[in-house]
């Protein structure tokens, strides 16, 4: 009995060390696994000195699908044998700047980019995504900005990328008004000969337009900005006295609801011109009930809901053209009955509360359209006389050039714009899809 016992205990330690046996065997199997894995990689491994700075990545992250047929993937396929460094043998040279390679492996590999929010940084991305051919990374760094003319059944685009305008036929494009809230182009598009007409979406890939509800009645349109998330339309009421409107359209809630307590101005005003300062919309120039021209501004107090005064312009304007450049209040062109067409400019800084004259416009300009597209101060359209004709367009563009303080026509950018006296200019993010989009890259 005494050695049947001792047996039993042998037994059992002999199966306790083979189950550790087991465990060993299976973890060194693990372990082989790992190693010859890591040395298939080893072997896949790329060497690379971007611009003096040294990277290694595997093979299978320039060839992934994010790179597909790309600089990198063709260099990783070695059909195409490149020169190795000579200081650095193994190492591939590329003669490009080092700073956001890192990032673009990480890229690859992960699918993921941590976006600079520095302007120029993200510029910089741009273009190293562009010379690797990673389209897809080009997209996400830097949406590209268009122009935007919206007419009489004409939608004519310019791509800042491409530098080429494109027109397209809408045939029940009638606006009145257009702005762009929350990234999307909305329109307040007018049905000719009933004196009604929809709010409606332009959607900006398949070039068709959604209906948000119907635009007040009774209502004339001069023009419209988005505020507050808001599309909010000025104009002033088309049935009894004239007098100055505004109303907003709350794009989320789906209605329209008056701006202000009785959205009066403290001069009425029509042909005015309209941009949104530092949170506040800012009415600007125009004629008064007794059709003056005016160099009156006034600005919506939100939210205590109230217009105030700002100081005067140095010029009375009617149809002018505003925007907001460089955190100021940029106003120019427009017309007054003393010195007709004018081509001066200038602009207001909100700090210290005061208009500073800028350098005259190369033509005098009434009703013409001025936007910021990447960063540039543009000017275009408008008419040369009082009268708006097809004779009197003006088909040339100009530039701000702030180092020089002049203005100077971009022949490039020369267009004839939509005939009707409420087309708009926007500049919104291009969307890469079958509308508006340029050509591939």
């Amino acid at each position: 009995e005494e050695l049947h016992g001792v047996m039993g205990d042998v037994l059992q330690k002999v199966k306790q060390c083979m189950e550790v046996l087991l465990q060993q065997k299976d973890a060194f199997r693990k372990v082989k696994v790992e190693v010859e894995d890591l040395n298939l990689k080893q072997q896949a491994c790329e060497y690379l000195d971007v611009g003096g700075t040294y990277f290694h990545t595997s093979t299978n992250v320039l060839i992934s699908d994010g790179a597909h047929q790309n600089f990198l993937s063709i260099l990783a396929s070695h059909e195409f044998p490149t020169e190795e460094d000579i200081a650095h043998p193994g190492y591939i040279f590329i003669d490009r700047d080092p700073q956001h390679f890192g990032a673009i492996l990480r890229y690859l590999r992960d699918g993921y980019f941590d976006l600079p929010r520095d302007e120029a940084q993200r510029r910089a991305v741009y273009r190293e995504a562009r010379y690797f051919g990673l389209d897809r990374l080009a997209e996400l760094v830097l949406e590209e900005e268009c122009i935007m003319l919206v007419g009489k059944q004409t939608l004519q685009t310019f791509h800042s990328g491409t530098g080429q305008w494109h027109t397209l036929r809408m045939e029940r494009l009638f606006p009145k008004a257009v702005a762009v809230v929350n990234g999307q182009l909305v329109i307040a598009n007018s049905t000719p000969g009933t004196g009604t007409g929809k709010l409606e979406v332009l959607n900006t890939r398949t070039g068709e337009m959604a209906s948000c509800g119907d635009l007040p009645n009774h209502f004339h349109v001069e023009t419209a900005v988005a505020f507050n998330n808001q599309f909010t339309l000025f104009g002033y009421t088309s049935q009894g006295p004239r007098r100055f409107a505004a109303t907003a359209f709350d794009m989320v809630k789906g209605f329209w609801h008056t701006l202000g307590p009785s959205g009066q101005l403290a001069k009425g005003r029509h042909k005015f011109a309209t941009c949104v300062l530092a949170g506040h919309v800012v009415i600007i120039g125009g004629r008064d009930s007794q059709n003056e021209c005016v160099a009156s501004v006034e600005q919506y107090v939100w939210p205590e809901m109230r217009w105030s005064p700002l100081p005067p312009m140095s010029s009375k304007r009617s149809r002018p053209a505003a925007t907001i450049w460089n955190n100021k209040m940029v106003v120019l062109g427009g017309y007054n009955c003393e010195q007709g067409s004018l081509n001066t400019a200038e602009a207001y800084d909100p700090e210290t509360g005061k208009w500073e004259a800028m350098p005259p416009l190369c033509t005098a300009r009434i009703g013409c359209k001025v936007m910021v597209l990447d960063g540039d101060l543009l000017v275009m359209g408008g008419f040369a006389s009082g009268t708006a004709s097809q004779e009197s367009q003006l088909p040339t563009v100009e530039q701000y050039d702030a180092v020089a303080r002049k203005w100077q026509e971009v022949p490039g950018l020369s267009v004839r714009m939509p005939p009707d006296p409420f087309s708009a200019v926007l500049t919104i993010p291009t969307h890469h899809g079958p509308f508006f989009a340029p050509p591939p890259l």
